[in-house]
């Protein structure tokens, strides 16, 4: 994702928060950054699903990958790289479905 792609969406969520009267409208911005994670997160698990058939690694994959501590402080940074997860796991998981089929 391009930085100022992000940045404008991160914008959007400020003025949102802004518009909805939150307490501060930095919380919308972050998140714009929370949803972009979460986006990570669910096209991950969607790649561990398909890449690991046996029920317990699978499980203790995606634990790893959600419980993760790191992920906890990257999920509410303002910063672009959020975008780059994003669509860097999205399209690993297209790829893993074409290499697949």
């Amino acid at each position: 994702m391009q930085p100022p792609l992000y940045y404008i969406l991160a914008a959007f969520g400020y003025i949102v928060a802004h518009w909805l009267g939150a307490v501060h409208p930095m919380i919308g911005a972050r998140c714009v950054s929370r949803l972009l994670y979460l986006g990570f997160d669910i096209f991950a698990a969607l790649t561990l699903r398909r890449l690991i058939s046996m029920r317990v690694p699978y499980y203790m994959a995606l634990a790893l990958l959600l419980f993760w501590p790191f992920a906890a402080m990257r999920a509410v940074k303002i910063e672009n790289d959020l975008g780059f997860y994003f669509f860097y796991s999205m399209a690993f998981y297209y790829i893993c479905c074409w290499y697949q089929e």
